[in-house]
């Protein structure tokens, strides 16, 4: 088989379109640190995290969370919403759960004692302890650990981090 002019642009346009897709993933904070075969969490959704837990401990007065916890806590997340027969909630049911449960409806307080605006809350507190709590209750399992690690070991994970690994045992980051 002989190659055409065609076939080489052909081939380095895919080689191009390859290298500027990688480029502006790690520049947008697109590149995955972490995989499983539903998808991955990136680099992006990992320091947004990490902000989150740093200004709540900081509002909090506690230590500021070490990276891989965060890093575990949205690899935990990523099961649960990729586990079979999820139903996931909705950002109604969190607003709902702040406001008749918590009796949280003061923004400003909210604000306060957690570092965040009351919708970021709302979507990245509240949201994901709704969907583990639902999924607990429908998977009947006693506690949340437990829940992790049964989830950990229907999924494998791959964490594209060169000092750690997934312990499928405990559902949490480790490291190497």
């Amino acid at each position: 088989m002989r190659w055409r002019p065609g076939q080489v642009v052909g081939l380095g346009a895919v080689i191009g379109v390859i290298i500027l897709v990688a480029f502006f993933s790690w520049y947008f904070g697109w590149w995955p640190v972490a995989c499983t075969t539903r998808g991955c969490v990136t680099a992006k959704a990992w320091a947004e995290q990490q902000e989150l837990a740093r200004k709540f401990a900081a509002f909090a007065g506690q230590e500021e969370p070490h990276p891989n916890d965060t890093l575990t806590t949205l690899l935990r997340q990523h099961l649960v919403r990729k586990a079979p027969g999820f139903s996931a909630s909705s950002i109604g049911d969190a607003k709902r759960y702040r406001e008749e449960v918590l009796q949280l409806t003061n923004e400003d307080l909210v604000g306060k004692a957690t570092g965040v605006d009351i919708d970021v809350y709302d979507e990245k507190v509240l949201l994901p302890l709704l969907e583990q709590e639902g999924l607990r209750q429908q998977t009947q399992v006693e506690s949340l650990d437990e829940l992790f690690v049964q989830l950990s070991g229907q999924r494998r994970i791959w964490v594209l981090l060169n000092d750690a690994r997934w312990d499928p045992q405990t559902a949490r980051l480790v490291r190497k």
